[in-house]
């Protein structure tokens, strides 16, 4: 019966392994317990067959659960290293567009290292990730003179839609907007600019080319907000989007939508109402005056989901335009939904 003792000690392996994380080890211990005790099955009663047939089954689909969920969480990986990929070729494009070939050079770079550490079985994510790889790789070349200089182009089968931020050179760095301020006034703007321990400096033109990429998924430095008390009994977790939703957009559709606002429990009706004015105002009138202010944006100046998790939001506060930073996580409730306001379409951020 060594065998079953072997057996034994696989599966009492296999559940160490399942409880600390250690997916691939669990899954070969899982298999082998199975084995070993499929075999076991041949030299007992009939009795005894029953159960350990039922044990070998319960092993086999822990193992093949096990397997599933990891092929799941590497494919969402990689469907996410693509969207970054995009992102990155947004931007080098805007760049390249510009004539900022140093900027666009170092995101090329940067979308050809990211591309070529994509691994996935899905064959129709590799063609694109291998396709935006060679673009960029094409196009990085021409800017260091490697190859002879062509027109810019991209692929229609792998391109996405070019991010447009606007940028603008600014040597004087003045504040957004005609008026010029006295060094009286600047003062004044630094000291308002410091609300709750948190430093919102003005809006200028140089925050247009802000840096929306990163190595790792953007945290913003204030780390997470205070919850109400309200939110604080129901919370679980702080979530991205990605993680909520299988295609996550800014915007879904042309335009805002005022009657998808959910207020849950958010304490702050005011706000809220604020927003859906807001939206219905802006689809009413075109006027943007809610989507205007979400960066970044594609060419037609509308928000768009940022992969990497970083987003700047232009608010009118203590008397000027200015910047505020934010990163995308969200908390999330144990009764599986959003602690903040949040729209019906459940891939839709704005």
């Amino acid at each position: 019966m060594s065998d079953f003792v072997n057996a034994t000690e696989a599966a009492s392996l296999a559940v160490q392994f399942d409880q600390t994380g250690q997916t691939d080890k669990a899954v070969e211990c899982y298999r082998t317990a199975a084995r070993l005790l499929d075999r076991v099955c041949h030299q007992v009663s009939s009795e005894k067959q029953i159960e350990f047939r039922r044990k070998v089954k319960e092993y086999l689909e822990r193992a093949t659960r096990l397997q599933e969920q990891k092929d799941g969480a590497q494919q969402e990986e990689s469907i996410r290293n693509l969207q970054k990929c995009y992102f990155l070729m947004q931007q080098a494009l805007d760049a390249d567009e510009a004539n900022l070939k140093d900027l666009a050079l170092q995101l090329y770079t940067q979308a050809v290292e990211l591309a070529v550490s994509v691994k996935s079985s899905d064959p129709d994510v590799m063609t694109k990730v291998k396709g935006l790889a060679a673009q960029a790789l094409d196009r990085a070349e021409e800017i260091k003179g490697i190859k002879k200089m062509g027109a810019l182009s991209i692929t229609p089968g792998v391109s996405p839609n070019r991010v447009h931020l606007q940028r603008e050179q600014s040597v004087h760095l003045k504040v957004s907007g005609k008026q010029v301020y006295t060094e009286e006034e600047k003062e004044v703007l630094r000291t308002t600019s410091n609300i709750n321990n948190n430093c919102f400096l003005p809006f200028m033109e140089v925050d247009l080319s802000e840096k929306f990429q990163y190595a790792l998924p953007f945290e913003d430095r204030a780390s997470e907000l205070k919850l109400s008390s309200k939110q604080a009994k129901e919370f679980q977790c702080w979530v991205r989007p990605h993680e909520v939703s299988s295609d996550p957009k800014m915007i879904a559709g042309d335009d805002l939508d005022f009657f998808s606002i959910k207020q849950t429990i958010v304490s702050d009706c005011s706000f809220v109402a604020s927003l859906a004015v807001s939206a219905l105002y802006e689809r009413r009138f075109n006027k943007k005056i809610i989507t205007s202010i979400i960066y970044p944006k594609n060419k037609n100046k509308q928000p768009v989901y940022n992969p990497f998790g970083k987003y700047m939001v232009k608010l009118h506060l203590n008397g000027v335009r200015r910047k505020v930073i934010i990163d995308d996580r969200l908390p999330y409730s144990k009764y599986g939904r959003l602690l903040c306001s949040y729209s019906s379409n459940k891939n839709e951020f704005w």
